[in-house]
């Protein structure tokens, strides 16, 4: 009796200590663990090394109370937000999502195996349920980010739709049991089902509140607690079964309820629950792997197999795409969405039931729900990063690791201990002060324990004790976390320009005309952007505004955008087109219904006021190195002419028309001299493949209402379609082809697509200097292949930059602003070699001071560069170039507005204040440097301008040269994002020589690099 009992406990042990080491393979592989655990069970079965199981109904009473246990815990760890955030999409994928994946995929059984569609429909609600468990595993042990709303949507559909699988699965078997038909399957089964569902969630809310209120009151010792838990959890479960609601709906919401409630010991019952979890998960896969017998599947593998592919690219995609369609998801988002519909235990578990209920005896439901979740998990389960990256759903980490303990507080719910460890180059580390509410009472220091006020700048290696309220720890790990490591492509993804999120919305579209309506200007960024996000705005989300994105940085704790980042060429992400969202349907049909054929001539003849022509002055004598429409023949020719449209488009409709009037003075001349006017242009970036939300067609119209003549399009700008209505234009005809960057050559510049577009015209004219720094097809290549001109907006670009820098009457002043010198390198160093004066402000400027000796407190300062700001020194030295630093500084302990701030020599700067603007003595000497110029280059803001009162000296200079420009006493040119915002809000815009809203191009022209589209234009 004894050695048999020893025996079972040895090998029990051993599969689950086996089950928890092969952890360790999936943490180094990146394998599925639920995969792993099955494996276990499936070795150690009749057809491994022999241990024979074979009673379905201990098995299902295992798995159920394990299945309770991993639900509770579920809820538990659920945020409250995050449920709020993703109810109404995830609880409609649960109750909806999983019929329609039943009844989708009960057709394909019916067919693939022979049985009746209602008994597809049961082995579809069998395998209907997800299991997110291994989906966050997986993304966990891959290091990457998802965007909150996502996650939040599988975590609360992973917890929510097991329950309707259950109901759905015991309901089919106990008809298909008593031999009824598709009939019996009626209104008592739907009113069953909301009853059962009804007493489900009254009792998980009665069960949290119960769970919630014992722990607080009854004073158990710290070890029973857990365990009575866990108890009270399983009462929930057991006693809403036996009034006939939904046990496993009643545990869910209990969980969520208690976890959500601010209990008592909520660290240690985290913990505990976590290894329950653990342990449940464990047993429930290996004795569902024990239950199965592998030598059987061979018989049912390839229908099985067959079955499991419709299930991950048919049925489940197209019960999430009809779920979330009311729902303002991304396509993408969509896709992702119903790409990790993993199947799990649930779906072997419930594959029991047909067994229990006697009509399963050849075990065509178990087996083929068995090898269903084997494909699932092997084909979803190791491709989850992989699509997450294709698809862009991964967002930089906000914060790097942090090192922190919860402790137990005796006595209260309401407060928490933490202990931090303060890591290296983390905020505290560098100086940031801990705020009041936190209450810091320890600090322990090479193994000494010291009294907070004691131990004067924390230092790395230190542990730091603070008593706080359970809702602000997120606000301390961000204080004691490492810095997140930021790539390339995280610095790209959150934008090259950071905006003020409460500045008013007006401001971008003076700066960029992104086309907002009155009511919308009126708003700030950060209402704007949330209105356009449906209501919430999250960190990584993603704004287009017409030609620019912007992008949600930070977030308050009330909801609002904190920080947000600009794109100028915002990069499209893969849209799919199976997954359009009702927003995407609308606009297709909307562009369906105008359509009248792929290519046609819009007839539309409204007449507009001709916006005021480009002011062509004298020619510079530079300009003699450029063709411009001066020096062409244009009666009779095909005249290719490139030009910018990346106007803002909503929903299909062109918002506001700022850059096509600037085009349309050289679409008339080329018209009225007799030219056949060709356009071409780009879109978005739609990665070389057509996409519908970045077509030219809507364009067509706007143009023929401003130019008062029809103007035709082509649905490609290459090929048969576009050749033959090329050929049929006369003279004075404008046609506009499709999107160039639809086609992978555009951007690839390949020799084939050029001479494709080449064969379409006689003449090139370019005048499109925005997208003359890049070496494409359409702006580069064309011009290698026909007489090629500069168009009269390239012609006015090219003549400002050359008064700035080419041939600029001297002296020359630049004044160079912005965060940091890192990304300004090429930029100052190119400089100093042609201004005599080099005027540097804002945060590089306090990189500049640290390196001269100066200290700079707690101002943004790149430490690591200062032997890069030496060498620019010593260059301009070289040159004879004047550097000019700001020598008083306007400071403040806090960046927000209105904060109490002084001014001080930036010899005095306090340690723990930043430096947030020049002070008024700097801004006189640069308004000096200003006076004795003839010529003014400017990029970037001299301080934090987009906050008050940190925006002064920014104005005063702006103002300053505004006013010598009037006077005809200063040639300006100005250029960049942050830039053309802050002379908008100077008011000086207007008034300046030229203000270049080019973006990259008039960046890398004053870095000095040759731009392509230039270059090739030189005679």
């Amino acid at each position: 009796m004894i050695d048999p009992l020893y025996a079972a406990v040895l090998v029990g042990t051993g599969l689950v200590l086996l089950a928890a080491f092969s952890s360790l393979l999936a943490y180094r592989y990146g394998a599925p663990l639920l995969l792993l655990f099955l494996g276990i069970g499936l070795l150690a079965g009749v057809d491994g090394i022999g241990i024979e199981f074979d009673n379905a109904g201990l098995a299902y009473f295992v798995g159920s109370i394990a299945l309770a246990i991993i639900l509770f815990d579920s809820g538990f760890g659920t945020p409250l937000k995050a449920f709020r955030q993703a109810a109404l999409p995830a609880v409609t994928l649960a109750t909806v999502g999983v019929p329609v994946t039943a009844a989708v995929f009960g057709l394909a059984a019916s067919y693939v195996l022979g049985m009746s569609w209602l008994e597809g429909v049961l082995l579809g609600a069998i395998v209907g349920s997800t299991d997110a468990a291994a989906v966050f595993f997986l993304l966990r042990i891959g290091g990457i980010n998802i965007r909150d709303r996502v996650v939040s949507t599988l975590e609360v559909e992973s917890g929510s739709n097991d329950p309707m699988a259950v109901f759905l699965t015991i309901a089919l078997v106990d008809v298909l049991s008593g031999g009824s038909s598709l009939d019996a399957f009626g209104w008592d089964v739907v009113l069953g089902f909301v009853e059962e569902m009804g007493i489900g969630a009254v009792m998980g809310v009665a069960g949290g509140w119960m769970i919630k209120t014992l722990i607080n009151r009854i004073d158990l010792d710290r070890g029973l607690t857990p365990i009575f838990t866990l108890a009270l959890s399983l009462l929930v479960f057991s006693a809403t079964g036996a009034i006939h609601g939904s046990g496993f709906l009643a545990v869910y919401v209990a969980g969520l309820y208690a976890g959500n409630s601010g209990m008592r010991s909520a660290a240690s019952l985290k913990r505990f629950q976590d290894g329950m979890t653990w342990l449940a998960q464990i047993i429930m896969f290996l004795v569902l792997g024990l239950l199965a017998t592998p030598s059987q599947f061979p018989a049912i593998a390839g229908s099985a197999i067959a079955l499991a592919l419709f299930l991950i690219f048919v049925a489940r995609p197209l019960a999430v795409w009809l779920c979330l369609l009311p729902f303002t998801f991304q396509s993408r988002e969509t896709a992702f969405i119903s790409w990790v519909g993993l199947r799990g235990a649930v779906s072997i578990l419930l594959a029991i039931v047909p067994l229990m209920g006697g009509i399963d005896e050849h075990r065509i439901f178990f087996n083929t729900a068995f090898i269903i979740v084997l494909v699932s998990l092997l084909l979803q389960g190791w491709t989850i990063g992989i699509l997450a990256r294709w698809l862009g759903l991964i967002v930089p980490a906000r914060i790097g690791p942090v090192e922190k303990v919860e402790l137990e507080l005796p006595g209260t719910a309401h407060h928490e201990l933490l202990s931090y460890r303060v890591v290296a180059q983390s905020p505290v580390a560098r100086g940031e002060r801990l705020p009041r509410w936190a209450r810091p009472s320890l600090v322990i220091r090479d193994g000494k324990s010291m009294r907070y006020q004691y131990a004067g700048r924390l230092m790395p290696g230190d542990y730091v004790y603070l008593f706080i309220s359970p809702r602000y720890p997120r606000l301390l790990d961000r204080l004691f976390a490492s810095p997140a490591p930021v790539g390339p492509d995280d610095a790209e993804f959150f934008g090259e320009f950071s905006v003020d999120p409460a500045k008013p919305a007006r401001f971008l579209n003076q700066a960029y005309g992104v086309g907002l309506d009155e009511d919308e200007e009126q708003l700030t960024i950060s209402d704007l952007m949330i209105g356009r996000l449906g209501g919430r705005a999250e960190y990584g989300d993603r704004v287009p505004l017409g030609p620019v994105e912007l992008i949600v940085r930070d977030t308050a704790p009330d909801g609002a955008v904190a920080a947000a980042g600009l794109s100028l060429e915002p990069e499209a992400p893969p849209e799919i087109p199976l997954f359009l969202n009702r927003r995407q349907i609308a606009a297709a049909w909307r562009r369906r219904w105008k359509s009248r054929g792929g290519a046609r001539l819009d007839e539309s003849q409204a007449l507009m006021d001709d916006p005021r022509p480009v002011e062509r002055g004298s020619r510079e004598k530079t300009m003699t190195m450029f063709k411009t429409l001066d020096d062409a023949d244009l009666q009779g020719k095909r005249v290719l002419l490139r030009i910018d449209l990346n106007v803002p488009m909503k929903d299909g409709v062109v918002t506001d028309e700022t850059r096509i009037e600037r085009v349309l003075p050289t679409i008339r001349e080329i018209a009225d001299k007799g030219g056949r006017v060709v356009l071409l242009a780009h879109f978005g970036r739609p990665k070389g493949k057509p996409n519908p939300d970045m077509s030219l067609e809507p364009i067509a119209a706007v143009l023929s209402n401003r130019l008062g003549k029809p103007v035709g399009f082509s649905a490609d700008c290459v090929g048969p379609v576009a050749a033959g209505i090329v050929s049929a234009l006369n003279d004075g005809d404008v046609l506009l082809l499709e999107n160039t960057r639809f086609h992978a050559g555009e951007e690839e510049n390949d020799e084939s697509f050029v001479a494709e577009l080449a064969s379409l015209g006689d003449i090139y004219v370019n005048d499109a200097f925005s997208a003359a720094h890049r070496a494409h097809a359409s702006t580069e290549g064309l011009a290698h292949h026909m007489p090629s001109y500069a168009g009269r907006t390239m012609q006015a670009e090219l003549e400002a930059l050359e008064k700035g820098l080419g041939s600029p009457e001297k002296p020359v002043v630049a004044i160079v602003g912005g965060a940091k010198v890192s990304t300004k390198i090429d930029l100052l160093s190119n400089l100093v070699t042609k201004v005599d004066a080099l005027v540097i402000g804002g945060g590089m400027a306090n990189t500049f001071l640290a390196a001269e000796g100066k200290d700079v407190g707690k101002s943004l300062c790149e430490h690591d560069l200062a032997d890069t700001a030496r060498e620019i020194v010593a260059k301009a030295r070289e040159a004879g170039c004047t550097i000019v630093l700001p020598t008083d500084a306007v400071i403040a302990r806090e960046f927000k507005a209105g904060a109490a701030n002084e001014t001080l020599s930036v010899d005095a700067v306090p340690a723990d204040a930043m430096i947030l603007d020049a002070g008024p003595a700097s801004v006189e000497a640069i308004n000096g440097w200003i006076d004795r110029a003839k010529t003014l280059v400017w990029n970037g803001p001299l301080g934090a301008f987009e906050i008050e009162p940190f925006d002064r000296a920014t104005m005063a200079a702006a103002g300053h040269a505004a006013e010598r420009t009037k006077a005809g006493e200063l040639v300006s040119v100005a250029g960049g994002g942050d830039t053309v915002a802050a002379l908008n809000q100077a008011g000086a815009a207007d008034d300046f020589t030229y203000v270049s809203t080019a973006g990259g191009a008039f960046l890398e022209w004053m870095e000095g690099k040759p731009l392509p589209g230039v270059e090739v234009l030189k005679a």
